[in-house]
């Protein structure tokens, strides 16, 4: 099973437009990169990141909502937060528009898993506080 990890990054006033002009930039980098057949070149070559999905929350609060998947994903935010490779810098650039700030503070996860629930399995994962044990 990958690795997931999902965050939430309050959106200043003043500042929904410039993250939607990044996100477009971000697309139309993705369709170049997909139209010279490089689109899993990053997947492949670095993190091994699987699914990247990033939301516009409007209530209660207006936020940008960034989830990431694949293996180990929450052990490479130190690599991640490095911001060596386009997309990274692409990722950062975003967060940095939305927030005034960089999106992996310290190379550290921003986020913990506190509740897991599958429609199969039920609840997997037994501890919300097990972050706070470390």
């Amino acid at each position: 099973m990958p690795d997931s990890i999902a965050f939430a990054i309050p959106i200043p006033p003043g500042r929904t437009e410039k993250v939607l002009e990044v996100c477009d930039h971000m697309l139309r980098a993705h369709e170049q990169r997909e139209s010279q057949g490089k689109h899993n070149d990053y997947a492949r070559q670095h993190r091994g990141l699987k699914h990247a999905r990033f939301y516009h929350q409007v209530e209660p609060i207006e936020a940008l909502v960034i989830y990431l998947e694949g293996p180990n994903i929450s052990e490479h935010m130190a690599d991640i937060a490095r911001y060596e490779h386009e997309v990274e810098q692409e990722f950062a650039q975003l967060v940095e528009a939305a927030t005034g700030h960089k999106p992996v503070p310290g190379g550290k996860a921003p986020a913990h898993l506190i509740l897991d629930w599958h429609h199969e399995e039920g609840q997997r994962h037994k501890d919300p506080r097990a972050h706070l044990k470390k």
